[in-house]
């Protein structure tokens, strides 16, 4: 998939209405169709990016505390 033709999703909602199975589907489909290296789970906590596979945001960007804390103080 390139640039042109990315898909962003977001999974969102209150409690028990099963997003980690929403997200573990997704996560099987791109598996199934030999596309699991192009999928990237973000999640704004660490436990659940466990849960499901994911990583958090700031990892995935290559952030840590003191960058984004020098960037909010800009």
């Amino acid at each position: 998939m390139n640039s042109t033709n990315q898909l962003l999703q977001y999974v969102g909602g209150d409690a028990s209405i099963s997003k980690t199975k929403i997200i573990k589907d997704i996560q099987e489909y791109f598996f199934k169709m030999n596309n699991d290296k192009q999928l990237h789970i973000t999640i704004y906590t660490t436990n659940v990016a466990s849960l499901i596979g994911g990583t958090i945001i700031h990892s995935l960007l290559c952030l840590s505390i003191d960058k984004i804390t020098i960037i909010n103080k800009s």
